[in-house]
């Protein structure tokens, strides 16, 4: 998981698997079992669009 800072303020915390080369900076690792609970319960967190975790987590993104 990563949230970058930009001039405007923070951007939404983005998950990202290990693996994804769209990681920038320093990355913060969580469980799977969190970045499900992330996913899906709060709306300043996202899946990256490169990577598609959520769909790797299982999680239904229809």
């Amino acid at each position: 998981m990563r949230q970058k800072c930009t001039p405007t303020g923070p951007e939404p915390a983005m998950i990202h698997p290990t693996d994804c080369m769209m990681i920038s900076g320093t990355p913060h690792r969580i469980r799977a079992a969190q970045a499900q609970a992330a996913l899906a319960a709060d709306p300043n967190i996202a899946a990256c669009d490169f990577c598609w975790p959520d769909t790797e987590l299982g999680l239904d993104v229809a």
